[in-house]
């Protein structure tokens, strides 16, 4: 996937083509063990009913890396006892779809227990509206990726893993960091200015804190990077392998 799919330059295809059924597998793979590829797949879902052999190229892409990287997944012992620390990473791929100009969200969850680190939810969904600025994209991907911390952190409570300290929740926007702690609204902000306050929220009742983190830390990079570019896998298996997708 050298490159952005679009729907300009397709040619249409049958409802129950090999593309439809390949992505259809792949698809399967990006939810359950393989967030690395979450991105690629849900790009791909997009062009499920009018797709073209550029499209059927990018697929295939993706099972020659998944090919050559049998040896990457997720991990999970099951040895850890104790504490457990809940970490977030959220980004946006601001206006990457050049069809409609929408943004893509993307979050990762790890759980961690000293040096063990297990990544155990991620999602790529490309945004409802239209994000006006990157600062936009950026703050509806970090509240979607609080909402998604609060229910784990109730579910871990549940199990008898209570969270004492907020969550951190990982942002490489300063301006989404900036509106999230101090609630800023201003007049170009006011149409997004739900989520400002959901972020707000969590920050105020301590359920989670955002903080800056480096581009070369992107565990988010698991929902918003394509097929081409480096991305960091973190798991229980022990280190970080640092992955091309070609």
């Amino acid at each position: 996937m050298e490159g952005i799919l679009t729907k300009m330059n397709r040619e249409d295809i049958k409802p129950d083509s090999e593309y439809m059924k390949l992505v259809g597998s792949l698809l399967y793979a990006a939810l359950v063990t393989r967030p690395d590829i979450a991105f690629a797949v849900q790009s791909l879902g997009k062009h499920l009913q009018a797709g073209s052999t550029e499209h059927s190229i990018a697929a295939k892409r993706v099972l020659r890396y998944l090919k050559g990287t049998r040896e990457v997944g997720l991990k999970y012992t099951g040895k850890s006892t104790g504490s457990f620390t809940l970490v977030g990473y959220a980004d946006a791929d601001y206006a990457g779809d050049k069809d409609n100009r929408r943004s893509t969200s993307g979050y990762t969850f790890t759980l961690s227990h000293g040096d063990n680190i297990a990544t155990i939810d991620w999602r790529a969904k490309q945004q409802d509206v239209v994000a006006l600025s990157s600062a936009e994209s950026e703050l509806i991907s970090a509240c979607s990726a609080t909402q998604t911390a609060v229910y784990i952190r109730q579910l871990l409570m549940d199990l008898g893993f209570k969270q004492d300290e907020p969550t951190v929740i990982m942002e490489d926007n300063q301006a989404c960091i900036a509106m999230s702690n101090n609630q800023i609204i201003q007049k170009r902000t006011k149409h997004y200015r739900c989520s400002i306050s959901f972020c707000s929220f969590g920050i105020s009742c301590r359920c989670i804190r955002d903080e800056s983190y480096g581009s070369y830390l992107k565990s988010a990079s698991y929902g918003i990077n394509c097929c081409g570019s480096y991305i960091m896998i973190r798991s229980t298996s022990g280190g970080d392998a640092n992955i091309r997708m070609t």
